[in-house]
């Protein structure tokens, strides 16, 4: 069960990885934030990838 959720947690953290600078491009969010979301979901991104490929 930690798998998929780490899994998922991984996938939904790219898609923040991705969505902050759109956001931030549309001014809907400003830089600070964007940095922020940005440092958070690649750390999420990273830790929950890592756990789900180590456990392989």
């Amino acid at each position: 069960m930690s798998r998929n959720l780490c899994r998922l947690l991984s996938y939904l953290a790219l898609a923040g990885v991705l969505a902050a600078p759109l956001l931030y491009f549309y001014d809907q969010i400003d830089k600070p934030a964007m940095k922020l979301a940005l440092a958070a979901a690649t750390l999420v991104w990273f830790v929950c990838g890592g756990l789900v490929r180590a456990r392989q």
